[in-house]
Protein backbone atom coordinates (compact mmCIF):
# COMPACT_ATOMS: atom_id res chain seq x y z
CA UNK A 1 0.00 0.00 0.00
CA UNK A 2 1.15 3.23 -0.79
CA UNK A 3 2.26 5.63 1.78
CA UNK A 4 0.04 8.29 3.61
CA UNK A 5 -0.31 11.18 1.37
CA UNK A 6 -3.55 13.99 1.06
CA UNK A 7 -4.43 15.27 -2.79
CA UNK A 8 -6.47 17.86 -3.45
CA UNK A 9 -9.99 16.67 -5.30
CA UNK A 10 -12.67 19.14 -7.10
CA UNK A 11 -16.80 18.13 -7.35
CA UNK A 12 -19.06 19.44 -8.81
CA UNK A 13 -22.34 18.75 -7.74
CA UNK A 14 -25.83 21.23 -8.23
CA UNK A 15 -23.69 23.07 -10.91
CA UNK A 16 -21.22 24.14 -7.62
CA UNK A 17 -17.46 23.35 -7.72
CA UNK A 18 -15.44 22.33 -4.31
CA UNK A 19 -13.07 21.74 -3.59
CA UNK A 20 -11.74 19.80 -0.77
CA UNK A 21 -8.96 17.04 0.41
CA UNK A 22 -8.74 13.77 0.15
CA UNK A 23 -6.76 10.82 1.88
CA UNK A 24 -6.22 7.52 -0.15
CA UNK A 25 -6.09 4.44 2.11
CA UNK A 26 -3.20 3.88 4.12
CA UNK A 27 -1.80 1.34 6.71
CA UNK A 28 -1.12 2.25 10.27
CA UNK A 29 -0.85 0.35 13.15
CA UNK A 30 -2.06 -2.71 10.91
CA UNK A 31 -5.29 -1.23 10.24
CA UNK A 32 -6.39 0.44 7.08
CA UNK A 33 -7.34 4.16 6.85
CA UNK A 34 -9.45 6.46 4.97
CA UNK A 35 -10.50 10.33 5.33
CA UNK A 36 -11.50 13.25 3.58
CA UNK A 37 -11.25 16.56 5.15
CA UNK A 38 -14.44 17.45 7.06
CA UNK A 39 -16.11 16.43 10.81
CA UNK A 40 -19.22 14.54 12.15
CA UNK A 41 -19.63 12.80 8.97
CA UNK A 42 -19.72 15.82 6.67
CA UNK A 43 -17.63 16.59 3.94
CA UNK A 44 -16.64 20.21 3.69
CA UNK A 45 -16.64 21.87 0.56
CA UNK A 46 -14.76 25.01 -0.50
CA UNK A 47 -15.27 27.40 -3.37
CA UNK A 48 -11.86 28.03 -4.49
CA UNK A 49 -8.86 26.70 -3.72
CA UNK A 50 -7.75 30.27 -1.35
CA UNK A 51 -10.39 29.29 0.70
CA UNK A 52 -9.47 25.61 1.08
CA UNK A 53 -5.80 27.30 2.12
CA UNK A 54 -7.09 29.70 4.30
CA UNK A 55 -9.19 26.57 6.02
CA UNK A 56 -6.19 24.46 6.88
CA UNK A 57 -4.73 27.27 8.51
CA UNK A 58 -6.58 28.35 10.96
CA UNK A 59 -9.55 25.02 11.32
CA UNK A 60 -8.91 23.49 14.73
CA UNK A 61 -10.57 19.96 14.63
CA UNK A 62 -11.42 18.12 11.82
CA UNK A 63 -10.45 14.32 10.46
CA UNK A 64 -7.38 14.90 8.23
CA UNK A 65 -6.12 16.55 11.84
CA UNK A 66 -4.02 13.57 12.85
CA UNK A 67 -3.17 12.38 9.28
CA UNK A 68 0.76 11.84 9.22
CA UNK A 69 1.31 14.32 6.69
CA UNK A 70 -1.16 17.23 7.91
CA UNK A 71 1.42 19.11 9.40
CA UNK A 72 2.61 19.57 5.33
CA UNK A 73 -0.53 20.14 3.81
CA UNK A 74 -1.49 22.66 6.20
CA UNK A 75 1.05 25.16 5.14
CA UNK A 76 0.60 24.92 1.61
CA UNK A 77 -0.28 27.48 -0.66
CA UNK A 78 -3.30 28.10 -2.57
CA UNK A 79 -1.85 27.12 -6.33
CA UNK A 80 -0.57 23.84 -4.70
CA UNK A 81 -4.10 22.58 -3.63
CA UNK A 82 -5.27 22.39 -7.24
CA UNK A 83 -6.37 19.14 -8.28
CA UNK A 84 -5.14 17.74 -11.56
CA UNK A 85 -7.46 15.90 -14.02
CA UNK A 86 -7.51 12.85 -12.60
CA UNK A 87 -9.17 13.91 -9.52
CA UNK A 88 -11.65 16.41 -10.71
CA UNK A 89 -15.13 14.51 -10.19
CA UNK A 90 -18.28 15.73 -12.03
CA UNK A 91 -21.07 14.52 -10.48
CA UNK A 92 -23.69 16.39 -12.55
CA UNK A 93 -21.94 15.11 -15.64
CA UNK A 94 -23.01 11.80 -14.83
CA UNK A 95 -26.18 11.51 -17.40
CA UNK A 96 -23.96 12.34 -19.99
CA UNK A 97 -21.41 10.22 -20.00
CA UNK A 98 -23.72 7.22 -19.72
CA UNK A 99 -25.06 8.29 -22.74
CA UNK A 100 -22.03 7.72 -24.65
CA UNK A 101 -20.63 5.02 -26.09
CA UNK A 102 -18.65 2.71 -23.77
CA UNK A 103 -14.83 3.61 -24.17
CA UNK A 104 -12.48 3.42 -21.95
CA UNK A 105 -12.71 7.52 -21.21
CA UNK A 106 -16.13 7.00 -20.53
CA UNK A 107 -16.14 3.83 -18.58
CA UNK A 108 -13.26 4.88 -16.75
CA UNK A 109 -15.14 8.10 -15.81
CA UNK A 110 -17.92 6.71 -14.33
CA UNK A 111 -16.69 4.12 -12.43
CA UNK A 112 -14.50 6.83 -11.00
CA UNK A 113 -17.38 8.58 -10.09
CA UNK A 114 -19.14 6.57 -8.49
CA UNK A 115 -16.26 5.19 -6.63
CA UNK A 116 -15.20 8.49 -4.92
CA UNK A 117 -19.28 8.92 -4.05
CA UNK A 118 -18.89 5.35 -2.53
CA UNK A 119 -15.68 6.45 -0.32
CA UNK A 120 -17.24 9.65 0.96
CA UNK A 121 -20.47 8.03 1.45
CA UNK A 122 -18.14 5.18 3.65
CA UNK A 123 -16.11 8.04 5.11
CA UNK A 124 -19.51 10.01 6.68
CA UNK A 125 -20.94 7.06 7.51
CA UNK A 126 -24.01 6.95 5.74
CA UNK A 127 -23.42 4.03 2.90
CA UNK A 128 -27.14 4.48 2.29
CA UNK A 129 -26.00 7.48 0.00
CA UNK A 130 -24.85 4.45 -2.54
CA UNK A 131 -26.47 1.35 -1.40
CA UNK A 132 -29.24 1.48 -4.15
CA UNK A 133 -27.15 2.10 -6.73
CA UNK A 134 -24.47 -0.37 -5.85
CA UNK A 135 -27.13 -3.37 -5.85
CA UNK A 136 -27.42 -3.16 -9.86
CA UNK A 137 -25.04 -6.06 -11.09
CA UNK A 138 -23.74 -4.36 -13.68
CA UNK A 139 -22.64 -1.20 -11.72
CA UNK A 140 -20.17 -3.91 -10.31
CA UNK A 141 -18.09 -4.87 -14.11
CA UNK A 142 -17.25 -0.86 -13.98
CA UNK A 143 -14.28 -2.13 -12.15
CA UNK A 144 -13.21 -4.66 -15.29
CA UNK A 145 -12.99 -0.98 -17.86
CA UNK A 146 -14.62 -1.10 -21.05
CA UNK A 147 -13.64 -4.57 -21.80
CA UNK A 148 -16.76 -5.10 -19.74
CA UNK A 149 -18.59 -3.54 -22.11
CA UNK A 150 -17.95 -5.26 -25.61
CA UNK A 151 -20.11 -7.47 -27.58
CA UNK A 152 -24.24 -7.90 -27.70
CA UNK A 153 -23.92 -8.63 -24.04
CA UNK A 154 -21.70 -5.74 -23.09
CA UNK A 155 -23.93 -2.99 -24.89
CA UNK A 156 -26.96 -4.53 -22.65
CA UNK A 157 -24.84 -3.94 -19.63
CA UNK A 158 -23.69 -0.55 -20.29
CA UNK A 159 -27.55 -0.36 -21.10
CA UNK A 160 -28.27 -1.37 -17.58
CA UNK A 161 -25.75 0.98 -15.89
CA UNK A 162 -27.37 3.82 -18.02
CA UNK A 163 -30.87 2.45 -16.90
CA UNK A 164 -28.94 2.21 -12.89
CA UNK A 165 -27.78 5.83 -13.44
CA UNK A 166 -31.53 7.64 -14.58
CA UNK A 167 -32.86 5.47 -11.32
CA UNK A 168 -30.85 6.24 -8.58
CA UNK A 169 -28.54 8.96 -9.60
CA UNK A 170 -30.81 11.52 -8.81
CA UNK A 171 -31.13 10.12 -5.00
CA UNK A 172 -27.37 9.85 -4.66
CA UNK A 173 -27.03 13.72 -5.38
CA UNK A 174 -29.15 14.31 -3.08
CA UNK A 175 -28.46 12.43 -0.22
CA UNK A 176 -24.95 13.25 -0.75
CA UNK A 177 -25.88 17.43 -0.62
CA UNK A 178 -27.19 16.85 2.65
CA UNK A 179 -23.54 15.17 4.09
CA UNK A 180 -21.81 18.33 2.39
CA UNK A 181 -20.89 21.79 4.46
CA UNK A 182 -20.04 24.67 2.56
CA UNK A 183 -17.76 26.41 5.42
CA UNK A 184 -17.25 29.86 5.27
CA UNK A 185 -13.84 30.91 5.61
CA UNK A 186 -11.73 34.31 6.09
CA UNK A 187 -8.85 34.58 3.44
CA UNK A 188 -6.90 37.24 4.69
CA UNK A 189 -5.41 35.04 7.01
CA UNK A 190 -3.34 34.28 3.15
CA UNK A 191 -2.32 37.61 2.78
CA UNK A 192 0.79 38.27 4.38
CA UNK A 193 2.35 34.69 3.39
CA UNK A 194 1.44 35.14 -0.25
CA UNK A 195 2.70 38.46 -0.69
CA UNK A 196 6.42 37.06 0.64
CA UNK A 197 6.15 33.95 -1.29
CA UNK A 198 5.77 36.05 -4.27
CA UNK A 199 8.51 38.29 -3.27
CA UNK A 200 10.72 34.90 -2.88
CA UNK A 201 10.01 33.52 -6.43
CA UNK A 202 11.02 37.10 -8.15
CA UNK A 203 14.15 36.88 -6.14
CA UNK A 204 14.56 32.97 -7.44
CA UNK A 205 13.91 33.89 -11.09
CA UNK A 206 16.17 36.57 -10.93
CA UNK A 207 19.19 34.08 -9.41
CA UNK A 208 18.17 31.98 -12.90
CA UNK A 209 17.64 34.72 -15.05
CA UNK A 210 21.21 35.86 -14.32
CA UNK A 211 23.00 32.40 -14.30
CA UNK A 212 21.38 32.43 -17.84
CA UNK A 213 23.33 34.89 -18.75
CA UNK A 214 26.56 33.99 -17.96
CA UNK A 215 26.10 31.01 -19.11
CA UNK A 216 25.12 32.10 -22.76
CA UNK A 217 28.40 34.77 -21.60
CA UNK A 218 30.47 31.59 -21.11
CA UNK A 219 29.25 29.69 -24.19
CA UNK A 220 30.06 32.68 -26.09
CA UNK A 221 33.37 32.66 -25.37
CA UNK A 222 33.90 28.89 -26.10
CA UNK A 223 33.91 29.59 -30.44
CA UNK A 224 32.55 28.12 -32.87
CA UNK A 225 35.24 25.61 -32.98
CA UNK A 226 33.75 24.29 -29.92
CA UNK A 227 30.06 24.66 -30.83
CA UNK A 228 31.16 22.56 -33.75
CA UNK A 229 32.67 19.57 -31.55
CA UNK A 230 29.95 19.30 -29.38
CA UNK A 231 27.61 19.18 -32.24
CA UNK A 232 29.69 16.07 -33.61
CA UNK A 233 29.23 14.19 -30.65
CA UNK A 234 25.61 14.60 -29.90
CA UNK A 235 25.17 13.98 -33.56
CA UNK A 236 27.17 10.44 -33.35
CA UNK A 237 25.90 7.51 -33.49
CA UNK A 238 28.69 5.60 -31.84
CA UNK A 239 26.94 3.01 -29.39
CA UNK A 240 30.09 3.28 -27.12
CA UNK A 241 30.88 5.92 -24.45
CA UNK A 242 32.03 8.85 -26.22
CA UNK A 243 33.98 11.77 -24.90
CA UNK A 244 34.67 14.55 -26.83
CA UNK A 245 37.15 17.41 -25.68
CA UNK A 246 37.84 20.66 -27.84
CA UNK A 247 40.50 22.29 -27.69
CA UNK A 248 39.01 24.68 -24.68
CA UNK A 249 39.23 21.53 -22.48
CA UNK A 250 35.34 20.96 -22.73
CA UNK A 251 33.77 17.74 -22.74
CA UNK A 252 30.20 16.32 -24.48
CA UNK A 253 30.11 12.74 -22.62
CA UNK A 254 27.48 10.57 -24.30
CA UNK A 255 26.30 7.53 -22.24
CA UNK A 256 25.24 4.21 -24.15
CA UNK A 257 22.15 3.09 -24.24
CA UNK A 258 21.08 0.10 -22.08
CA UNK A 259 21.15 -3.71 -23.51
CA UNK A 260 16.90 -3.40 -23.44
CA UNK A 261 16.20 -0.63 -25.48
CA UNK A 262 13.71 -1.09 -28.15
CA UNK A 263 11.28 1.53 -30.25
CA UNK A 264 8.06 2.48 -29.02
CA UNK A 265 5.86 0.05 -31.06
CA UNK A 266 8.53 -2.71 -29.37
CA UNK A 267 7.36 -1.44 -26.32
CA UNK A 268 4.06 -0.67 -26.56
CA UNK A 269 3.86 -4.96 -27.86
CA UNK A 270 5.55 -6.42 -25.33
CA UNK A 271 3.74 -4.19 -22.75
CA UNK A 272 -0.03 -5.54 -24.09
CA UNK A 273 1.07 -9.20 -22.92
CA UNK A 274 3.10 -8.29 -19.83
CA UNK A 275 -0.46 -6.29 -18.48
CA UNK A 276 -1.98 -9.28 -19.61
CA UNK A 277 -0.35 -11.48 -17.51
CA UNK A 278 -0.70 -8.66 -14.32
CA UNK A 279 3.30 -8.90 -13.83
CA UNK A 280 5.24 -5.80 -15.46
CA UNK A 281 9.40 -5.31 -16.51
CA UNK A 282 10.68 -2.81 -14.39
CA UNK A 283 13.90 -1.04 -14.57
CA UNK A 284 15.64 0.64 -11.83
CA UNK A 285 19.04 2.93 -12.55
CA UNK A 286 21.15 3.06 -9.27
CA UNK A 287 24.74 4.44 -9.00
CA UNK A 288 26.35 0.29 -9.96
CA UNK A 289 24.46 0.96 -12.99
CA UNK A 290 20.50 -0.05 -14.31
CA UNK A 291 19.12 -3.56 -14.21
CA UNK A 292 15.84 -5.36 -15.15
CA UNK A 293 13.09 -7.14 -12.62
CA UNK A 294 9.63 -7.63 -12.63
CA UNK A 295 7.00 -6.67 -10.63
CA UNK A 296 3.10 -7.03 -9.36
CA UNK A 297 0.95 -6.40 -6.99
CA UNK A 298 -1.11 -9.09 -4.89
CA UNK A 299 -3.78 -7.35 -2.48
CA UNK A 300 -2.16 -3.42 -3.00
CA UNK A 301 1.29 -4.87 -1.70
CA UNK A 302 4.24 -4.98 -4.29
CA UNK A 303 6.11 -7.58 -5.17
CA UNK A 304 9.12 -8.28 -6.90
CA UNK A 305 11.30 -10.72 -8.72
CA UNK A 306 13.57 -11.90 -5.18
CA UNK A 307 13.43 -13.83 -2.26
CA UNK A 308 14.09 -12.85 1.22
CA UNK A 309 13.37 -9.29 0.98
CA UNK A 310 15.58 -8.78 -1.71
CA UNK A 311 15.25 -8.18 -5.16
CA UNK A 312 16.92 -9.32 -8.05
CA UNK A 313 18.61 -7.42 -10.90
CA UNK A 314 19.49 -8.12 -14.40
CA UNK A 315 22.24 -6.31 -16.20
CA UNK A 316 20.45 -8.11 -19.82
CA UNK A 317 17.38 -9.23 -21.07
CA UNK A 318 18.52 -12.54 -21.91
CA UNK A 319 20.31 -12.76 -18.10
CA UNK A 320 16.76 -12.64 -17.27
CA UNK A 321 15.22 -15.07 -19.96
CA UNK A 322 17.06 -17.08 -18.73
CA UNK A 323 16.40 -16.97 -14.95
CA UNK A 324 12.91 -16.90 -15.52
CA UNK A 325 13.00 -19.99 -17.21
CA UNK A 326 15.34 -21.71 -14.67
CA UNK A 327 14.28 -23.48 -11.63
CA UNK A 328 15.84 -21.20 -8.82
CA UNK A 329 13.38 -20.14 -6.50
CA UNK A 330 11.45 -17.01 -6.22
CA UNK A 331 8.64 -14.83 -4.68
CA UNK A 332 7.17 -14.57 -8.24
CA UNK A 333 6.08 -18.41 -8.45
CA UNK A 334 3.18 -18.71 -6.72
CA UNK A 335 1.60 -16.04 -9.18
CA UNK A 336 -1.19 -17.71 -11.17
CA UNK A 337 -0.04 -16.14 -14.26
CA UNK A 338 3.81 -17.30 -14.19
CA UNK A 339 3.63 -20.42 -16.02
CA UNK A 340 2.77 -18.16 -19.12
CA UNK A 341 5.28 -15.57 -18.39
CA UNK A 342 7.87 -18.91 -18.11
CA UNK A 343 6.11 -20.37 -21.78
CA UNK A 344 6.43 -16.77 -23.22
CA UNK A 345 9.47 -15.33 -25.37
CA UNK A 346 7.88 -11.66 -25.31
CA UNK A 347 11.19 -9.69 -24.17
CA UNK A 348 11.26 -7.69 -21.02
CA UNK A 349 10.81 -4.51 -22.41
CA UNK A 350 9.93 -2.05 -19.34
CA UNK A 351 7.94 0.95 -20.33
CA UNK A 352 8.05 4.41 -19.34
CA UNK A 353 6.51 4.66 -16.39
CA UNK A 354 8.13 1.33 -14.98
CA UNK A 355 11.76 3.12 -15.17
CA UNK A 356 12.97 4.40 -11.97
CA UNK A 357 16.03 6.48 -12.19
CA UNK A 358 17.33 6.77 -8.90
CA UNK A 359 20.79 7.75 -9.89
CA UNK A 360 19.50 10.60 -11.83
CA UNK A 361 17.79 11.97 -8.67
CA UNK A 362 21.38 11.56 -6.80
CA UNK A 363 22.95 13.60 -9.73
CA UNK A 364 20.00 16.28 -9.57
CA UNK A 365 20.29 16.77 -5.61
CA UNK A 366 24.36 17.37 -6.29
CA UNK A 367 23.92 20.50 -7.92
CA UNK A 368 22.11 21.93 -4.82
CA UNK A 369 24.84 24.60 -5.23
CA UNK A 370 23.87 25.39 -8.62
CA UNK A 371 21.64 27.89 -9.40
CA UNK A 372 19.93 25.05 -11.46
CA UNK A 373 16.38 24.32 -10.40
CA UNK A 374 14.00 21.22 -10.71
CA UNK A 375 10.23 20.32 -10.29
CA UNK A 376 9.24 18.41 -7.14
CA UNK A 377 7.45 16.51 -9.79
CA UNK A 378 10.54 14.95 -11.34
CA UNK A 379 10.59 13.29 -7.84
CA UNK A 380 7.17 11.31 -7.93
CA UNK A 381 8.31 8.53 -10.19
CA UNK A 382 11.15 8.17 -8.47
CA UNK A 383 9.87 8.16 -5.04
CA UNK A 384 6.91 5.49 -6.40
CA UNK A 385 10.06 3.20 -7.06
CA UNK A 386 11.38 3.49 -3.58
CA UNK A 387 8.73 3.27 -1.93
CA UNK A 388 7.49 -0.07 -3.71
CA UNK A 389 11.11 -1.63 -2.79
CA UNK A 390 11.03 -0.13 0.45
CA UNK A 391 7.62 -1.86 1.19
CA UNK A 392 9.24 -5.39 -0.51
CA UNK A 393 12.58 -5.66 1.24
CA UNK A 394 10.77 -4.09 4.38
CA UNK A 395 13.61 -1.57 4.26
CA UNK A 396 11.65 0.16 7.71
CA UNK A 397 14.97 2.74 7.90
CA UNK A 398 13.29 4.07 4.81
CA UNK A 399 10.26 5.29 6.63
CA UNK A 400 12.19 7.36 9.16
CA UNK A 401 14.30 9.01 6.23
CA UNK A 402 11.18 10.40 4.44
CA UNK A 403 9.17 10.92 7.94
CA UNK A 404 6.74 13.94 7.11
CA UNK A 405 8.76 17.00 9.35
CA UNK A 406 12.28 16.17 7.12
CA UNK A 407 13.17 17.85 4.47
CA UNK A 408 12.94 14.64 2.16
CA UNK A 409 9.81 13.67 3.52
CA UNK A 410 8.37 17.44 2.64
CA UNK A 411 9.41 16.72 -1.27
CA UNK A 412 7.77 13.38 -1.15
CA UNK A 413 4.87 14.85 -0.34
CA UNK A 414 4.98 17.96 -2.62
CA UNK A 415 6.10 15.77 -5.63
CA UNK A 416 3.30 13.23 -5.26
CA UNK A 417 0.90 16.27 -5.21
CA UNK A 418 2.56 16.80 -8.78
CA UNK A 419 2.33 20.72 -8.36
CA UNK A 420 5.36 21.33 -10.10
CA UNK A 421 6.83 23.66 -7.27
CA UNK A 422 10.14 24.52 -7.73
CA UNK A 423 12.92 22.99 -5.60
CA UNK A 424 15.34 25.44 -5.02
CA UNK A 425 19.34 25.15 -4.20
CA UNK A 426 18.77 25.55 -0.72
CA UNK A 427 16.07 22.66 -0.35
CA UNK A 428 18.49 20.73 -2.52
CA UNK A 429 21.36 20.95 0.13
CA UNK A 430 19.16 20.01 2.69
CA UNK A 431 17.81 16.86 0.91
CA UNK A 432 21.01 15.25 -0.86
CA UNK A 433 22.47 13.45 1.83
CA UNK A 434 19.00 11.58 3.23
CA UNK A 435 18.16 10.57 -0.59
CA UNK A 436 21.87 8.92 -1.29
CA UNK A 437 21.20 7.32 2.38
CA UNK A 438 17.95 5.72 0.74
CA UNK A 439 19.58 4.96 -2.18
CA UNK A 440 22.45 2.83 -0.23
CA UNK A 441 20.21 1.12 1.50
CA UNK A 442 17.91 0.55 -1.70
CA UNK A 443 21.39 -0.43 -3.29
CA UNK A 444 21.79 -2.92 0.05
CA UNK A 445 18.74 -4.63 -0.36
CA UNK A 446 19.67 -5.85 -4.25
CA UNK A 447 21.43 -8.56 -5.87
CA UNK A 448 22.67 -8.24 -9.21
CA UNK A 449 22.73 -11.20 -11.92
CA UNK A 450 24.39 -10.63 -15.65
Amino acid sequence: MASPSIVPIALTIDDRTGYTLWAPPWEEDGEQWQAFLGAEGRLHLFKSERELAAYARTAAEHDLDDHPVWPVVAMLPARDLTPDDDHRYDLDGMYELVAENPDRWSVGEVADTIDIVSRIAECCAATRIVRDLEQVPEIGLLSMGADAFVGREGENSWTAVGKAVDEHWETVLTRLGKRIRWPKVDVSVLDAEEKELASREAQQTGKVAEERVKRRQAAAKLGREAEDADRRALESEDDDVLIEEPVTGTAVIQLPSTAWEADADEVDDATEFWESVGILPVELALPEGSGLTLRCYVDDAPRFLGRKQTVYLFRSADGLGAFIRGKSPHDLRDIATWPDVVDSDIPALPAGEDRYDLAEISELFSRGDNTDVFDYSRLAHAFDGVLDLAEYTRLDSVDGLIRPETALGRALVESQRGVGKSLAPADTGAMASAWDEVVEKVSGAVRWHD
